[in-house]
């Protein structure tokens, strides 16, 4: 019965959100994204006998609801802006030059293990790699800050903007770097910042929804993740070698879409108070924590694995689970509405362009992200924040519409 009730709840905050989002906002994004993605989650889990537990999933519920409240406090006249480049030339100059160091990268990544080797097993030995906790491409890692940036730019940019070449090398780059590496993380995170530059437009310009511009845009949202999910089954093809596909592939790909909440419910529901680190900030931001303080970063992340059913196991717990272990559940929350309160600071009065686009590019990120882990906690990630601040700094003249 919780359970049934859970689902109507996240069907009716979806629609209430759909249906009543005339301009699109950050707290609106995140209601719609948490409850979509949570309602699909239980809807895989249900059809693939995973754990379930309706508490937890009140969780992330809980954490996006205390993150907008502070929207319902200060809700001032909203400030639109309007962008325009200062030189065409020059931004597609730097678009290119992102495009070369990209490049750079991936022959790094490929000299790394050999030119004499074809793709298959250039991918094969790079997952041995990486799950042997070897070193990874240093350059390779840092580069791809510039292509994150880049895919940024294609979803902010307005259409002949950027020269169309360019962005397509952009995506065969990304493309092939998700092969050669046999990834998906640095696809996700493309595919992330793409979304991020489009979403980031949307709010800042006070763009208007209509009905049939809302269905259009869940529709093509659908398009896009069943060809990005195809991708990454092929992706999982070559880390295990063409010969051996399956379609126990595909049952692995949908626990690492739709598993880790079901890998949250799991951990949530023992005693956490055993697990919590209280590293304040540390799971939420690990590479900077690393970097300053010299923390041993642990691979992956997380070296635990959890059984969500009697064969299905997975690493991946979500974004709230970080939250949990760096603040506690109630500390969790406050935090989240620290942050909400501080962006409708930000977004109500503060003309500063440089700042919003660093703030709502940072929680976009983060929360799209989120069914994973952390997105900031990858330096190369804020490496790639700060570069789109760059961009827009010197290639932006930024009008203030009231």
């Amino acid at each position: 019965m919780e359970l049934y009730i859970y689902i109507s709840i996240l069907i009716l905050v979806f629609c209430l959100c759909v249906n009543y989002t005339k301009y699109f906002s950050i707290e609106s994004f995140i209601l719609i994204y948490m409850s979509l993605w949570c309602l699909l989650s239980i809807i895989i889990s249900i059809s693939q006998s995973w754990y379930i537990s309706v508490g937890s999933y009140f969780i992330h519920m809980i954490f996006a609801i205390s993150f907008c409240l502070p929207s319902l406090l200060i809700n001032k006249k909203r400030i639109t802006y309007s962008f325009s480049i200062k030189n065409n030339n020059k931004l597609n100059f730097v678009f290119f030059l992102f495009n070369f160091f990209g490049l750079i990268g991936l022959l790094h990544h490929i000299n790394q293990f050999g030119f004499n080797l074809n793709v298959y097993e250039i991918a094969q030995q790079a997952s041995l790699s990486r799950y042997n906790n070897e070193n990874v491409s240093t350059i390779q890692v840092l580069t791809s800050s510039f292509i994150f940036c880049n895919f940024f730019m294609i979803g902010f940019s307005s259409k002949g903007n950027i020269n169309r070449l360019h962005k397509i090398f952009s995506i065969l780059l990304i493309l092939l770097l998700a092969v050669f590496t046999s990834s998906k993380a640095n696809l996700i995170i493309s595919f992330t910042f793409f979304i991020a530059g489009f979403f980031n437009k949307l709010v800042l310009t006070g763009f208007v929804f209509s009905y049939a511009k809302k269905m259009k845009l869940l529709i093509n949202s659908l398009l896009i993740f069943v060809s990005s999910f195809s991708f990454l089954i092929l992706i999982q093809t070559l880390r295990y070698g063409i010969d051996n596909f399956s379609f126990a592939i595909v049952d692995r790909m949908l626990v690492y879409a739709f598993g880790q909440f079901s890998a949250f419910s799991v951990w949530f529901d023992q005693d956490i108070s055993a697990q919590l680190d209280l590293g304040l900030g540390y799971g939420l931001f690990t590479g900077f924590y690393s970097r300053v303080f010299g923390i041993e970063r642990i691979f992956g992340f997380y070296d635990t694995f959890t059984y969500i059913s009697e064969t299905d196991y997975t690493n991946v717990f979500s974004l709230s689970r970080l939250i949990i272990t760096d603040f506690t559940f109630l500390g969790g929350c406050i935090f989240l509405f620290m942050v909400g309160l501080v962006w409708r600071i930000i977004y109500s009065s503060s003309t500063n362009i440089l700042l919003l686009i660093f703030f709502l590019t940072c929680i976009s990120i983060e929360t799209f992200f989120g069914f994973v882990t952390s997105i900031l906690s990858y330096n190369n990630v804020i490496l790639a924040v700060l570069l789109i601040v760059f961009i827009f700094k010197f290639n932006y003249l930024v009008k203030v519409i009231k």
